[in-house]
């Protein structure tokens, strides 16, 4: 079924030329601080991984994953590092990896060993940014280097990781990221897309100094309990290369209705804190702008909408987006049907 749809309302072709450049600036995200500390992960230029990651960018899991198995199991650490990333985020699961019982999806998908096997990454070798990813995968102390594996990651050329990591250790409560003031701004982990993270834990004057350095238009300021200027989100949703995996799902999905395309995914996606977790799983294997023009891309920010509500959320978000964004609810309910599981016994007959 073609789920884009032209609006009658749609502002035209100048608006779309404008939406492509815009997509274009958007997807070209900052570069980390300083030079990658390894090259590539070993395994990346591999012929057969190379067809296997082409073909789960287009979103075809049923030769994807099969081929990167059997090399994870031959020893490619490339494999290994993608499929245990795919395993830990569950935006990253298509219809055809939700839909595998269990006796057929963990040994697909992970390595040999306890009662349903284990996550790729550890074998993945002494490369840095696997230890990293590795290290934050799993449940840490405070000495355990949860800050020092997101500041690797940084390094790395993975800024994106590194993000999410800053917000999975102030989650987690961790020392480093507890008691944080302005001055945490320092860090190479706080980006402006952060400072929510400072504001949450940083004292009544610091507060203020913080929300003063938040743009009236930005959406996080919701998150410190601040006003957002009127039309703010929809301006920031269009300027900001945070927006990118909604720029790139609406440019597709409802080229002529982008506005309302791009305010109706914030809200569906939901909100700041989640739109920054979409993400490729490994940008030193796949770059986030390509991973944001493929059809798993795209069907990732799909995904993350549908994880973000309940069943009974789902229905009422998906007749808010009806009303504001037909093309974006169709889009989204095609993807829900193809994760619907079907009884044989209720197919209907040819």
């Amino acid at each position: 079924m073609n789920i884009t749809r032209r609006s009658q309302r749609g502002p035209g072709a100048p608006f779309r030329r404008l939406l492509a450049a815009a997509l274009a600036a958007l997807l070209t995200l900052p570069a980390a601080g300083g030079a990658a500390l390894a090259g590539p992960v070993p395994g990346s230029d591999d012929d057969d991984f190379r067809r296997a990651r082409a073909a789960w960018l287009q979103d075809d899991e049923a030769s994807a994953l099969p081929a990167l198995a059997q090399l994870a199991a031959d020893g490619n650490r490339a494999a290994r590092l993608l499929l245990g990333r795919i395993d830990t985020m569950p935006i990253l699961q298509g219809p055809y990896l939700a839909h595998l019982p269990a006796a057929e999806r963990n040994p697909l998908m992970r390595a040999p060993g306890g009662l349903s096997g284990l996550n790729w990454l550890p074998f993945a070798g002494e490369h840095p940014l696997v230890r990293a990813l590795d290290t934050l995968r799993r449940p840490y102390s405070a000495e355990d280097g949860g800050m020092e594996a997101a500041e690797t990651l940084k390094r790395e050329g993975e800024p994106l990781a590194a993000r999410a990591a800053a917000m999975v250790l102030a989650g987690r409560g961790h020392p480093g990221l507890r008691h944080m003031t302005p001055e945490t701004l320092r860090s190479p982990l706080i980006d402006r897309e952060l400072l929510f993270l400072v504001w949450r834990h940083a004292d009544r004057d610091a507060r203020d100094r913080v929300g003063a350095m938040v743009s009236d238009i930005h959406p996080q300021r919701a998150l410190m309990g601040l006003s957002v200027a009127p039309e703010g989100t929809a301006l920031w949703l269009r300027e900001s290369r945070a927006a990118a995996p909604l720029v790139a799902l609406c440019s597709v999905v409802c080229p002529a209705d982008a506005s309302a395309c791009l305010t109706g995914a914030y809200r569906a996606v939901g909100g700041h804190e989640l739109l920054l977790r979409i993400a490729s799983p490994a940008e030193s294997l796949i770059s986030q702008e390509e991973f944001l023009a493929s059809p798993r891309g795209r069907a990732s920010v799909l995904r993350r909408m549908m994880l973000a509500h309940t069943l009974r959320a789902r229905g009422e978000m998906l007749a808010r987006l009806q009303e504001r964004a037909p093309c974006l609810a169709a889009a989204l309910e095609a993807e829900i049907e193809r994760y619907r599981r079907r009884l044989p016994a209720l197919e209907p007959r040819p």
